[in-house]
């Protein structure tokens, strides 16, 4: 087994969906500090209009409108994310050499040791900052093919590895002069970097049905989001545009899946050509020039 210190627990999503029908407050308090939703409630703080508080767990629980999200349809999906976790448990160590095989080839073992991947309920499909990772189980594409479970953790601990490499993300300086733009261009470098790393495994296990693969490998859905990328990038000034055109910017990095395909088919560019140091150079070269060097060369 790889001298990894990687970890993986399941304990939060358990106690997660025993503690909804059972919603004692000491049990929600001590929920909440579990390394997993710790990560949820930084991530909240960094990225979110609106940080979580207790109250939005209590509102999931009870299945009213709530911050958390990622809850729905707990009663008909439960017995599916049982499933699921057993078989998460029983395939833990192939699970953590997957994410350690995807990683190793662009991190350092510096980078990518001491990580916690921890399997909650709520919040996005999966996060990874501040050396933790936590993944929804109540995620339809995990429980319709549990094989996604496996990449997917490895996206997310490449978000990890990339913090430790360019620093903690954090939208709190949006307003400041050409802050969207910087912004953006870490986003591109962060998403297509974790589409990348798990992409090699993928293609060897035949598991491209992700849709950011999909689009990857079908050449006009990939010019189209290029181009549509290209003109977002030319359209970003050094002023702070207002919340509204900055959310709009962010969605369709995010809905289009702009910043994952293309960040993702730059680093495919630039290892077909300079190979995995030119990865790494992309991976640590400044956010900003890594998008116009990219772009450049699509």
């Amino acid at each position: 087994m790889p001298d990894r210190n990687l970890t993986l627990t399941t304990n939060a999503a358990r106690r997660f969906l025993a503690w909804r029908r059972a919603p004692a407050e000491a049990e929600l308090a001590d929920l909440m500090r579990h390394p997993g939703y710790q990560a949820v409630l930084r991530h909240s703080e960094r990225l979110a209009l609106k940080p979580l508080t207790a109250e939005d767990f209590r509102n999931a629980a009870a299945g009213r409108p709530n911050g958390l999200g990622g809850v729905r349809d707990l009663d008909m999906r439960e017995s599916a994310i049982f499933d699921l976790l057993a078989e998460i448990e029983a395939r833990r160590e192939d699970l953590l050499t997957l994410v350690e095989e995807c990683l190793a080839p662009v991190f350092t073992p510096a980078e990518r040791a001491d990580t916690g991947i921890h399997c909650i309920i709520g919040y996005d499909m999966g996060i990874g900052l501040n050396g933790h990772v936590a993944m929804n189980m109540n995620t339809p594409q995990y429980l319709s093919n549990h094989a996604e479970v496996g990449y997917w953790m490895a996206h997310e601990a490449a978000h990890v590895a990339y913090e430790r490499v360019h620093g903690p993300f954090d939208l709190r300086r949006l307003r400041e002069p050409g802050e969207l733009k910087r912004i953006v261009a870490t986003i591109v470098q962060t998403e297509g970097m974790s589409v990348y790393v798990p992409l090699a495994a993928r293609r060897r296990d035949g598991q491209l049905g992700d849709r950011d693969y999909q689009a990857l490998f079908d050449p006009p859905a990939l010019a189209a989001k290029v181009m549509a990328l290209r003109e977002l990038v030319a359209a970003l000034g050094d002023e702070y545009p207002g919340e509204a055109a900055a959310e709009a910017v962010f969605d369709r990095l995010s809905r289009e899946r702009l910043a994952y395909v293309v960040g993702c088919e730059i680093f495919r560019r630039i290892a077909e050509a300079a190979g995995p140091d030119g990865v790494r150079a992309a991976l640590v070269a400044d956010p900003q020039e890594f998008l116009a060097s990219g772009l450049a060369m699509l």
